[in-house]
């Protein structure tokens, strides 16, 4: 690392590496400018009270390691998807609120927590070597730093509880919980599809087509999109350059030799066979286990080479084709895309997605981790949302217009065939439309429908009405409209209730605490008017 330093000359680029090292949070937000313009200002306003970044940063690095000790070795597979920005604002809010109504946290408490973490612990007991170890190696944090957070997450955790405990679950809402979860109803069904009318529906003016564009305007809105190209360091093709001759791999033999000793066996018994000794020799097994090893090795430090190097080149005015044509990387430039449009080479990469809506035309990302390597990118062009003139969505207002007059032709048919129910059996009453009716087995509340799928106002309806009892009026799901009747419908079992009523009990009313405080925490943060300057900021530090 401090070899990559002396070769730069690029101011940004050393500051960048001195992030990673110091404070590694600031990489995985993509705050290295911030970082390099210092911590004075002021992140935002929480009930009216000024937060300092210094204070903001803090709870990011916080909300970070609380992270790292939950998830472990998977945290850089999900950290992506965490969205520790928005946690580091609701943790302030919560600490704000906690203060308020004066919850603390004792010594012994603290200690008590601290001891009993897992990831402090060897053999099972608290190891004061260990713990060092982890603050200044893996959350690389100092344990004055770190127990203050501590202590600042026990006191939000109380405040949880407080809220948790003022959760009541009356018997009554037990049972009716443990009936919707285990009552179990089998239905009958004729489906009166909307697709099988669109040949019916005709639209012979424009007029028409008009007048559903100037109703469904808003709806026709297209999303905001951007265009933008990437260098993509991408390990499996690096690896692809990459041999280990057979001294390599003798030499990290014979430097690890311990490792691949196998145990000493017992000594034989009078009248036994020897057994193997416990030598160890390089076999092809382990041959192909060092190869694998050294390359990865390779790999890796390839990759953080050819980072650190395109840290110190790119600058708004970098060709992003010549730099990777430079450094042998993939290059990409792509078609313009809204927010949840897919792209396959990508993937599910969130901060991919937050970096291409964030930044100006002409910034480049921070690196941002994929597959194993890391993608900068640049905002080549952006389209801001916009309503679309009649010219430009005349087939898409064609093809919603007539969907909408095929359901109304399908709920037509499907109440003029309830009208007959009560003149004909059940089973007669598709025989005149051509429709098949469709039996499910005994299914709860949450079980599929064939044909159909899940359908929340089908099983309402459903489960609300008598065996043998149609629906009153025809049911519309996603395919089309309904025609629904209830066969049979088991009840609760009530010893099995009594049983399984405690453990039910602590289930529901878990949920019914989590619930409860997350719209108690809804209502918090209205009240906490939440304002972030922190993208000015980053603008005014030159991000």
């Amino acid at each position: 690392m401090l070899k990559a330093m002396r070769k730069k000359e690029n101011v940004k680029a050393v500051m960048w590496i001195l992030a990673i090292i110091l404070i590694p949070a600031f990489v995985l937000w993509g705050g290295g400018a911030m970082l390099r313009g210092g911590s004075q200002g002021i992140a935002g306003k929480v009930f009216n009270q000024k937060v300092s970044l210094e204070e903001y940063l803090r709870n990011w690095e916080a909300v970070r390691n609380q992270a790292l000790l939950l998830y472990g070795r998977f945290f850089e597979q999900i950290v992506q998807y965490l969205d520790l920005d928005n946690q580091a604002w609701d943790r302030i809010i919560l600490l704000k609120e906690a203060k308020r109504q004066k919850i603390k946290i004792k010594d012994e408490e603290l200690i008590e927590r601290l001891r009993n973490l897992p990831l402090f612990q060897k053999e099972g007991k608290f190891d004061p070597q260990v713990y060092d170890w982890v603050l200044k190696y893996y959350l690389r944090t100092n344990p004055l730093r770190f127990e203050e957070e501590m202590r600042d997450s026990l006191r939000i955790s109380k405040l949880v509880d407080k809220i948790y405990n003022q959760t009541e679950l009356t018997e009554k809402e037990l049972q009716e919980e443990y009936v919707r979860e285990k009552e179990l109803a089998k239905f009958s069904y004729f489906i009166i599809e909307t697709k099988d009318f669109l040949n019916e529906v005709e639209i012979k003016k424009d007029d028409e087509l008009l007048d559903y564009y100037h109703l469904h305007r808003e709806n026709l809105r297209k999303p905001e999109t951007v265009k933008v190209e990437y260098i993509f360091i991408d390990p499996k093709e690096l690896e692809k350059e990459i041999t280990i001759s057979e001294a390599e791999i003798e030499t990290y033999f014979t430097a690890h030799k311990q490792e691949f000793t196998p145990s000493p066996q017992p000594s034989p018994t009078p009248g036994e066979t020897p057994l193997p000794g416990s030598e160890s020799i390089l076999t092809e097994e382990i041959k192909n286990g060092i190869r694998n090893r050294l390359i990865n090795e390779k790999v890796n430090d390839k990759v953080e080479e050819i980072k650190n190097e395109l840290l110190g080149e790119l600058t708004p005015q970098a060709n992003l084709k010549e730099l990777a044509e430079k450094y042998k990387v993939l290059f990409k430039e792509t078609d313009y895309f809204s927010l949840d449009t897919p792209l396959p080479e990508i993937g599910f990469n969130l901060k991919f997605y937050n970096y291409a809506f964030q930044l100006k035309e002409g910034e480049i990302s921070e690196p941002i981790e994929s597959q194993g390597g890391y993608i900068f990118l640049k905002v080549k062009e952006r389209k801001s949302a916009y309503i679309p003139e009649f010219k430009e969505v005349k087939a898409k207002v064609e093809e919603l217009l007539k969907k909408e007059k095929a359901e109304k032709l399908a709920q037509e048919k499907a109440e003029r065939i309830l009208k007959e129910v009560g003149e004909k059996k059940w089973e007669e009453i598709g025989e005149g439309f051509q429709l098949q009716p469709t039996t499910t087995e005994l299914i709860s509340r949450e079980g599929y429908l064939p044909g159909i799928g899940k359908s929340e106002e089908f099983m309402r309806i459903g489960f609300s009405l008598q065996p043998q009892q149609i629906a009153p009026q025809p049911v519309k799901t996603e395919r089309g409209f309904v025609i629904l009747r209830l066969e049979e419908k088991t009840s609760i079992n009530e010893e099995e209730f009594e049983k399984e009523k405690d453990d039910f009990r602590k289930k529901i009313l878990a949920k019914k605490q989590q619930e409860q405080f997350e719209t108690w925490f809804g209502e918090l943060k209205k009240r906490a008017h939440l304002v972030s300057h922190l993208e000015k900021l980053q603008l005014k530090l030159g991000r």
